[in-house]
């Protein structure tokens, strides 16, 4: 794997960049072992749940009675 002590050290210092599995709703990268959610095609991050049903299935809030 390593052929010299100096490639060794080397990776040590600087470990491998992580792998991007895909892109979400807003072309954010999504890598290896992130959590998402997967709705009609679209990629959520765990944490922009809120975010996306904002956003993109646009609810309005309503209250009972007004």
């Amino acid at each position: 794997m390593f052929t010299t002590f100096e490639q060794q050290h080397n990776c040590y210092l600087e470990p491998p960049e992580p792998k991007i599995f895909a892109y979400d709703w807003r072309g954010v990268e999504i890598y290896y072992g992130d959590r998402y959610y997967e709705y009609d095609g679209d990629y959520i991050l765990e944490n922009d749940l809120e975010e996306y049903a904002k956003e993109v299935l646009a609810p309005v809030l309503m209250t009972a009675g007004e």
